[in-house]
């Protein structure tokens, strides 16, 4: 049982005014049926009181404060009543306060009225006020209009007063005959006639945010067996094996977070602190719902009591009292906040001593513009802090405040009654983990060199390893390419992106080129530049939801800078991080003896790897096949030899290029390709050097992938530093033992 109130002239920005208005009016035409004339909103020595009236028969004054909240009443507003009425009071003791509210006052503050105010006010709220109005207002017996939806075949769940500048109704909640949860609502009048004005209610259902996601039932003639069904399901949808990154990672596809999971499970398990509200925070894609999913289970396996929803399944109040009563296992839905903390405290009653209560909410910012849902699940937060420590509440939300929105709500009290856990991004080691992982299940795998820019690429954004490998893995296949040679195209990243805007269509995707020059940018700045334009709210909302822009704050972006290029209309060519395994000078004295022994003059040459091998041994007795191996995978990553299938190949250009004695000016583009070549630059013109002494630590964390002891490190880095000195693309300051930058560019002739 609750109040509803809807007057058909309000708009957004005078619903409050309305909604308190149509509250007065009702508390006038109850307390005038109860024997006082009544005058609403007087004015009096600066004071403003929202009811003053005078009894008919004995004369005394009554002074009445009207609260049409949607949350319980805090000590701010019940003081500031009491302070206005006892002015009013030290005057007169003979007249008596009323304090009247569509809401209870929280635990705390009815303490203190009991102690300090109870002789002199009497406060009627929530299901109490009600029935005393329907008895006063002499309205119809609730029970014989829900007789009337029963015959139908229909599940009354709770009724409410409406108050309309049209009259006085009553609203019922209803679940058919296939759904637990309210799927609709039905209206009659005071007179316990069914409203089948389809135009009216269709009114109230767009106005009403407590009626969001139910639907109108029809009566008399035009009334059909209403079957609509509504399932808040149980628990989050979560993705099936390592390679689904559509949804979150189910608990047995879960990696990482252990000691963030330790320290919940614990901080639960003793219930010692004062906050019994937990939030995880985190920006969008780093695995909170996962978690939230993971850490149900452990809960269940601990027997504690769980209910786990995404919120933004649950389109109004009604729907948040289902899923108490689903929580507290209760035989009956609460109407009110009275009902719910009745509910909690039996829930409390039938708990052994180490078992907890959890009710767990994800995106919990997907109703930050329903202040009416928000204002119910911030109570219910309220209402929890009072049943410590058993019950708790565990909230998961983007850390992203309120942005572009024009809200009507806070989350200061929220803060205050929590505990904040971040949600910090992918570790290293967790990135890491979850790549290995995916490609162990995988019956195509990937090479080091790939798993180090799925890496970069994914910026440790676990859904989006996910999709990248997928989409890898499927680009190999179906091109059948040598997995070195696919940097080379691009790695199909081109296909990658298009598949991610096919979701948009034409209006949405012309909006995101728009706004793509202008990121990163804040909500208000797009606005702006938008002109305040009324669409590009819901445009927001689906490119964030869509995962194809980020929101971390108040401020948008794309996932990663490619992405962004991409929708500028280029693709930068992708580069792959390698080191070399030998120092170029063997590795060039080879590809010179390769060219010699076929006196090689304009024409591509070929080589099986047993004349490679073999050749190599001719030259070097002692050598090994280890390092033929070598010679061949530096000779590649210089662009001097290509495979073929079987076969090695020095191409017409590369011979000519030999001829025209401009291989070192040729081996220093190719040395420029290389992704850690290029972030070794970058960082020298940015710092103004790079100690080699650092190179192998740099070298073993960007090559992350592959596994190596310290000295094949220090022998990396030290063939590196050779090449990069050697074709004057760095060079060593022998006094510092840095790397810096040529003073003069030359070009380099080998």
């Amino acid at each position: 049982m609750g109040f509803l109130f809807f007057h058909s002239a309000q708009t957004d920005k005078n619903a409050n005014y309305d909604k308190g208005k149509l509250f007065e009016n009702l508390l006038a035409q109850y307390l005038e049926a109860t024997g006082y004339d009544i005058k609403t909103r007087i004015k009096k020595e600066g004071l403003e009181y929202d009811l003053k009236g005078i009894h008919r028969v004995s004369g005394n004054q009554v002074i009445g404060e009207a609260k049409a909240f949607s949350q319980t009443i805090e000590s701010k507003e019940f003081n500031a009543f009491c302070g206005k009425f006892m002015s009013f009071w030290k005057k007169d003791n003979s007249s008596r306060g009323l304090f009247l509210s569509t809401t209870s006052l929280t635990a705390e503050v009815n303490n203190y009225y009991q102690e300090n105010y109870a002789e002199e006010i009497k406060v009627f709220s929530g299901e109490e006020l009600l029935k005393k109005i329907i008895k006063e207002l002499k309205l119809p017996n609730p029970e014989s209009l829900e007789k009337q939806i029963q015959s139908r075949s229909l599940y009354p769940l709770s009724y409410h007063l409406l108050t309309t500048d049209y009259g006085i109704f009553f609203v019922y909640i209803i679940a058919s005959s296939e759904s637990a949860t309210a799927s609709s609502f039905a209206i009659f009048r005071d007179d316990s006639s069914w409203l089948n004005d389809k135009n009216y209610l269709e009114l109230i259902q767009q106005n009403l945010r407590e009626l969001q996601g139910l639907e109108p039932v029809i009566a008399g003639n035009s009334f059909h067996n209403f079957t609509t069904t509504r399932i808040i399901k149980y628990g989050l949808e979560v993705g099936e094996g390592w390679f689904d990154y559509k949804a979150p990672a189910a608990p047995e596809y879960f990696i990482g977070r252990r000691e963030l999971i330790e320290d919940i499970k614990e901080y639960i398990s003793l219930g010692k602190d004062p906050q019994n509200t937990l939030q995880i925070k985190s920006r969008s894609g780093v695995g909170k719902s996962s978690l939230l999913a993971y850490l149900n289970r452990c809960f269940e396996e601990q027997g504690y009591l769980t209910e786990l929803h995404d919120a933004r399944d649950v389109k109004n109040t009604f729907d948040l009292y289902y899923l108490v009563q689903r929580f507290t296992q209760s035989k009956w839905q609460a109407s009110d906040h009275k009902g719910v903390e009745k509910q909690l405290q039996e829930l409390i009653d039938r708990l052994n001593k180490n078992q907890r209560g959890i009710f767990m909410v994800d995106q919990f910012e997907s109703m930050f513009n329903n202040d009416e849902l928000f204002n119910s699940y911030e109570s219910l937060i309220t209402i929890f802090s009072d049943f410590k420590p058993k019950l708790f509440i565990l909230i998961g939300r983007k850390d992203d405040l309120l942005t572009y929105h024009d809200n009507k709500i806070s989350l200061e009290k929220i803060k205050q009654l929590s505990k904040i856990y971040p949600l910090h991004d992918f570790s290293e080691a967790e990135a890491e983990e979850l790549i290995n992982k995916i490609n162990e299940t995988s019956i195509k795998k990937i090479n080091n060199e790939v798993k180090s820019f799925i890496y970069d690429f994914s910026d440790k954004f676990p859904w989006l390893i996910k999709r990248t490998i997928t989409h890898l893995i499927s680009y190999y296949e179906k091109h059948q390419q040598i997995q070195g040679d696919l940097f080379d195209t691009g790695l199909g990243l081109k296909e990658l992106f298009d598949e991610e805007l096919e979701e948009l269509d034409e209006l949405e995707k012309g909006y995101l080129l728009r706004i793509a020059p202008k990121l990163p940018a804040t909500a208000s700045e797009l606005h702006k530049e938008f002109d305040e334009d009324t669409l590009l709210r819901n445009v927001l909302d689906k490119l964030t939801k869509s995962r194809i822009l980020r929101l971390f704050g108040n401020t948008y972006d794309t996932y990663n800078d490619v992405f962004k290029e991409y929708l500028g209309g280029k693709l930068p060519k992708v580069y792959q991080a390698f080191t070399y395994r030998l120092h170029p000078k063997g590795v060039l004295d080879f590809f010179y003896n390769l060219i010699q022994y076929n006196k090689a003059q304009y024409s591509e040459l070929r080589f099986s790897n047993e004349e490679i091998k073999n050749l190599y041994l001719k030259q070097k007795p002692k050598g090994n096949n280890h390092t033929v191996n070598h010679l061949k995978y530096d000779l590649k990553q210089i662009g001097l030899l290509e495979q073929d299938g079987d076969e090695f190949v020095i191409s017409e250009t590369a011979i000519k290029i030999y001829h025209n004695r401009d291989l070192g000016k040729y081996v220093q583009s190719k040395l420029k390709n290389n992704a850690i070549v290029i972030e070794l630059l970058d960082i020298v013109k940015k710092e103004g050097s790079f100690s080699y002494s650092d190179l192998p630590q740099y070298l073993e964390n960007k090559l992350r992938f592959r596994k190596a002891g310290k000295n094949t490190w220090s022998s990396h880095a030290k063939n590196l530093r050779a090449w990069l000195t050697d074709f004057l693309i760095l060079i060593e300051d022998k006094k510092s033992k840095r790397l810096i930058l040529p003073t003069v560019q030359k070009v380099v002739r080998k």
